[in-house]
């Protein structure tokens, strides 16, 4: 015989239609996005992993100030490795043939044994007017096949779009805080097109172990001892005349160190790690809103399910009753949140991926994870938390139920009220009545809040420090020499107003909260009028950027130890002051003092800082031009990657604050209907009765929202500073009091549509409830 109880079933859902479909829509939304994560993820994670043996990824790569002899390059490959030539020519691109700069192009030759181009559209040149050019920066700068660029003024029509399995992450230089796809480039060139530009070539060697390591650990080791032997063997080689021309190492990257490979899946399992717990607390909220239902409605219905307990129904089919609603709900939303996630979301999920990183061809592959974390969990959850909250209830005595006492504690006085005027008290006493639900539903605004609160401080953050970092740059120009004397070996000099000398290098930290961390250190002239330091500085003392100290919680006094890059010489500092500037983790010391520290010629220096432009000093003699472009590129890179996204975002949640205060304001304004309908009685109108209920509830999701706002601000500063902590780099963590603002009203709206939908709610109780249930 078929459970009577299952007709109720239809007539349930039915009645409570809103609260439902509120409660499925969020699901739907939620397990929509994070099965889009997955599909889109694990589809492009697999397109990554084969893609390392499909073109042959690199396992690290050197360059050197000049190519390497025949004598050094057999040395240094009898150290179990191979060495290929991937020189390049940083040039300048210029998108309309305007004169203007419009991004910097690394061009290649075209590579045929380690790491190869995967062709994404179009063919590989093949005469020397042909080029090939990054997927990602073709989309982001409105770039298609058939377009002609020109490369230091050389005319290439593109004729296919790539990604490099080395730059899938457009990371100009491996110490950057952040990619570039905006303003860098990466192109293929016949060996002939290569030879038409007269730039100077940069002599970069990819490596590949005979044998290939067996994991990070193994990796890390290998290039730790190939560096060393390395750069003994360049030593050497720079001394003894013999054994060919004086060479250098300029940088050296083992792939695991290189964010042009890495940072691209690293950021993808941390976006699925996001997804997950962003999944999981959701389902939980929701899981809670259908508990609080079910207990209100059990209370309501009490005397019904005695009678049923009196006539032989066991606690385990009421309770298989009250689970079956929330489970069912939940398990339509994650079919129907599914079907979202492996069509439309997972289209947005790859175009956010594809609009972030320079990846390569995927095919969509079936994720059994996708389909046990957004469906069997989220039915897991929903049924363990409800048999929770609901198990406790069904448990009383058949007479309890009969009774309609349902409560465990003995019967308590009512807390006194402060002597306040009859509304106020009667609004406290809803608010003390229904604290269970008004404490889901502070819970529930946090973590809205506390998400609107990320989706409005990254981009702002990223706005203000491209506003700061202009603000604050050192001069218009700061160009760094290859060299300090020319070919005659007279010393580089120029006439540029204004142009001033300075010096830099970059060592590593040694401890803090990230060792490695590249830090940049400049020797600064005295009397500077570009970086004006408040006292002179004598050996070993330094000023230190504002965000090193920042972020390495650094104070004056402390002292610090850096490391070169390639070797073991440490050098001691002692902080003499803080210098205002967000622009970069750097220290700042006398020109004189750093000469003497690096052991160099006194009068020495690396380049000029210059608010002109500077057109005396040959190009081959510059290895590098910072201006504005550069200084911002981190800003312009995040704002193009995530602004767009950060908006959508936005909208979600405050469409999800929305059902969820509607859900919840819903379940308490029925739980108090007997409430109602006796205050009607007594002769209250619609308005008045609304002023006490939806007042109450207006009042506790003000305050929710407002001590959500200032808990969730100071949660994500602290989040973010654990992340970039991470990282090299560093951005302090900004929200505006305006923004704040606006996150309260943003999470606020919800109650507004909420106080409509439950004033309805409030006129459609019949004053007969509370005549039907005198006691």
């Amino acid at each position: 015989m078929k459970n009577p109880l299952r007709k109720r079933y239809k007539r349930e859902i039915k009645k409570e239609w809103l609260k439902n479909l509120s409660l499925f829509l969020i699901l739907a939304l939620v397990i929509g996005f994070v099965s889009a994560m997955f599909v889109g993820n694990e589809s492009m994670m697999k397109a990554l992993n084969d893609s390392y043996e499909k073109y042959n990824t690199e396992d690290g790569r050197f360059q050197f100030e000049s190519e390497l002899s025949s004598d050094l390059k057999e040395k240094i490959e009898s150290y179990d490795i191979s060495l290929y030539e991937e020189f390049y020519k940083d040039c300048s691109q210029d998108n309309d043939n305007d004169g203007e700069k419009d991004a910097t192009i690394r061009v290649f030759k075209n590579r045929e044994e380690v790491d190869k181009a995967c062709l994404m559209e179009g063919s590989l040149p093949s005469t020397d007017s042909e080029i090939a050019i990054d997927r990602m920066h073709a989309d982001n700068n409105d770039l298609k096949i058939g377009d002609t660029i020109y490369v230091d003024g050389n005319a290439f029509t593109i004729t296919g779009l790539i990604s490099l399995p080395d730059y899938v992450c457009l990371y100009e230089n491996n110490s950057d805080f952040m990619f570039d796809a905006l303003s860098f480039n990466v192109a293929i060139l016949t060996d002939a097109g290569y030879e038409k530009i007269d730039d100077n070539e940069k002599f970069s060697y990819a490596y590949k172990y005979d044998e290939t390591p067996s994991n990070d650990t193994n990796a890390k080791e290998k290039a730790e001892d190939l560096l060393e032997n390395v750069v003994a063997e360049v030593k050497a080689c720079y001394f003894d005349s013999t054994l060919g021309n004086e060479n250098n190492i300029v940088d050296f990257v083992p792939a695991y160190l290189n964010n042009g490979i890495n940072f691209a899946p690293d950021d993808l399992e941390g976006d699925l790690s996001m997804s997950y717990i962003l999944l999981v607390v959701f389902v939980i909220v929701i899981a809670f809103i259908f508990a609080v239902s079910a207990r209100n409605t059990i209370h309501k219905e009490a005397t019904t399910i005695g009678t049923l307990r009196a006539s032989g129904y066991t606690r385990g089919e009421i309770l298989r009753h009250y689970l079956f609603v929330p489970s069912l709900v939940t398990l339509f939303a994650a079919i129907f949140g599914n079907i979202l996630g492996y069509t439309y979301l997972k289209n947005v999920a790859v175009s956010l991926y594809y609009n972030s990183y320079s990846l390569p061809t995927y095919k969509t592959v079936w994720s059994v994870d996708a389909f046990i974390y957004t469906t069997l969990i989220p039915v897991v959850i929903m049924l363990v938390v409800n048999f929770l909250v609901i198990v406790s209830k069904i448990h009383m005595d058949i007479l309890n139920f009969l009774r309609g006492n349902l409560s465990r504690s003995k019967r308590s006085k009512a807390i006194r009220l402060p002597r306040w005027k009859f509304m106020k008290r009667f609004r406290l006493r809803i608010m003390l009545q229904n604290a269970g639900g008004y404490l889901i539903l502070a819970l529930g605004l946090f973590f809205v809040v506390f998400l609107l609160t990320f989706a409005t401080a990254m981009p702002e953050t990223v706005n203000k420090y491209q506003k700061t970092s202009v603000e604050e740059m050192f001069a218009n120009y700061q160009y760094i020499l290859k060299s300090t004397v020319d070919e005659n070996g007279k010393e580089i000099t120029t006439d540029t107003k204004n142009a001033e000398k300075y010096s830099y290098t970059s060592l590593e930290t040694t401890e803090g909260v990230r060792v490695a961390e590249p830090i940049g250190v400049y020797g600064v002239l005295k009397d500077n009028d570009y970086i004006r330091l408040s006292k002179d500085l004598s050996e070993n003392e330094v000023y230190v950027s504002s965000c090193y100290a920042d972020k390495f919680k650094l104070k004056v006094g402390d002292s610090i130890c850096l490391k070169e890059k390639y070797g073991d010489e440490t050098y001691d500092f002692e902080i003499v002051g803080i210098y205002d500037y967000q622009g970069a983790l750097c220290i700042f010391m006398d020109n004189d003092a750093y000469n003497e520290t690096f052991d160099l010629e006194e009068g020495s220096y690396t380049g000029f800082l210059s608010d002109e432009e500077i057109t005396d000093i040959e190009d081959k003699y510059i290895v590098s031009v910072i201006d504005e472009e550069d200084i911002t590129k981190v800003s312009r890179q995040l704002d193009h990657s995530m602004g767009g996204m950060m908006g959508f975002f936005r909208v979600v949640l405050v469409i999800v604050s929305a059902l969820l205060v509607i859900v919840l304001t819903k379940i308490i304004t029925e739980r108090n209907s007997l409430s109602i309908s006796m205050v009607k009685v007594l002769g209250f109108k619609n308005g008045e009765i609304a002023s006490l209920y939806i007042m109450a509830t207006g009042i506790v999701a003000f305050v929710s929202i407002a001590i959500s706002v200032f808990l969730a601000n100071i949660l994500m500063a602290q989040v973010w500073r654990w992340y970039l902590k991470t990282m090299d780099g560093w951005l302090s963590y900004y929200l505006s009091y305006a923004s704040m603002l606006k996150i309260g009203v943003l999470a606020f709206v919800g109650f507004v549509v909420a106080a409509l939908v439950c004033f309805k709610l409030i006129k459609k109780i019949p004053m007969t409830d509370a005549l039907k249930n005198m006691e």
